[in-house]
């Protein structure tokens, strides 16, 4: 938001003008000659106590009447300086027989308002041989303004703070107008027609009449590239591909579950520690107690009478050692009762 600026109204000094907020508006017909006044109620005290301001706007005249030329309608254009259009070509769908249309992506960002679709680009109605546009299915976002990011504490009248290099203040253009960055987007789907198709994208080129930079690009597989060509090739897959590409992902989807059950057998057959015999990481005599007592819980049905009976006992006398008031701690006294059990167990597994 830029600063405070100190105008006059009706001739009378003391006055400031200061954005609170921008807006993008469109008119609803060409009737439209001004802007209406906006109406702002703002609180503020005064030894009296709160006291409401109501401020109103100026109001704005506008024009928003068209150009008529030799009967046909054209649309005048809005100052805009700076503008930058970025159209991207997906044929993958169509190439890879996922769908049967082709899309394009168009984004544009410039200082002012973005225009139209149809004022933005030539020749996008025709731009894929043997299809159409599909109009209905045009997906576009509101235009919005962009990059008016500015200093909080600025920006509410703190002039001691330091602005970043993204909080400059805009500048008035030639005609002496604020006009800010605004960014609008569109998705355009192409579907096939009856005519007879060349397998060929000729590329839209800017309007002669606006002055920026249009930069065109094309996806090939996962990969944006640039293009600078007036044309660009289309390739379908031919069916006799098809058999190779689907055996392709087939194999990219087997592979690694191959390779997972390869190593899940591996583990189960050759590492005695998998699933519930697995040992702790740091074996202490309170972790090798936990432990042993898992293993009868989990394994009691696989043990003999007697087994379980050792196994119980083990576990007490760990408890005693380890745990009275004169015990004496012996660490291999624990690994060893937990691998002797470990292999003990192992082999009862039902298989």
């Amino acid at each position: 938001m830029n600063p405070s600026n100190p105008i006059q109204v009706e001739g009378k000094k003391g006055w400031e003008e200061k954005p609170l907020c921008y807006l993008i508006l469109k008119a609803k017909d060409p009737s439209v000659d001004r802007l209406p006044l906006l109406q702002i109620d703002i609180n503020t005290m005064d030894d009296s106590g709160m006291v409401v301001l109501p401020v109103h706007s100026n109001s704005v005249m506008i024009d928003a009447t068209s150009i008529a030329n030799q009967g046909e309608y054209e649309a005048s254009l809005r100052p805009l300086h700076a503008l930058q259009v970025t159209q991207t070509i997906d044929t993958r769908d169509f190439i890879q027989g996922r769908g049967k249309g082709i899309k394009f992506e168009i984004a544009a960002t410039g200082r002012g308002v973005v225009p139209d679709l149809d004022q933005l680009l030539n020749g996008l109605d025709k731009a894929v041989s043997g299809f159409s546009l599909n109009r209905e299915k045009i997906e576009s976002e509101a235009i919005r303004v962009v990059g008016v990011a500015a200093n909080y504490s600025r920006m509410m009248g703190n002039a001691s703070a330091t602005p970043s290099e993204s909080d400059n203040y805009f500048e008035a253009d030639a005609d002496g107008l604020f006009r800010l960055p605004t960014t609008k987007k569109w998705i355009v789907q192409f579907e096939p027609s009856e005519a007879a198709a060349e397998n060929l994208i000729r590329v839209p080129k800017l309007d002669k009449r606006l002055d920026g930079k249009l930069r065109s690009e094309r996806y090939i597989d996962m990969d944006l590239v640039g293009v600078d060509t007036e044309t660009v090739p289309i390739e379908k897959v031919s069916r006799n591909r098809l058999p190779m590409i689907a055996g392709i992902a087939m194999v990219g989807v087997l592979l690694p579950a191959l390779v997972w059950i390869y190593r899940r057998g591996k583990t189960k057959s050759s590492n005695p520690e998998d699933a519930g015999l697995r040992l702790p990481n740091e074996i202490t005599p309170f972790s090798a107690v936990i432990t042993l007592q898992r293993f009868l819980k989990q394994y009691a049905s696989n043990l003999t009478l007697d087994d379980r009976g050792r196994l119980q006992a083990d576990i007490s006398e760990l408890e005693n050692r380890f745990f009275a008031a004169d015990a004496k701690i012996d660490p291999h006294l624990a690994k060893e009762a937990l691998h002797r059990w470990q292999k003990i167990l192992g082999g009862t597994r039902p298989g």
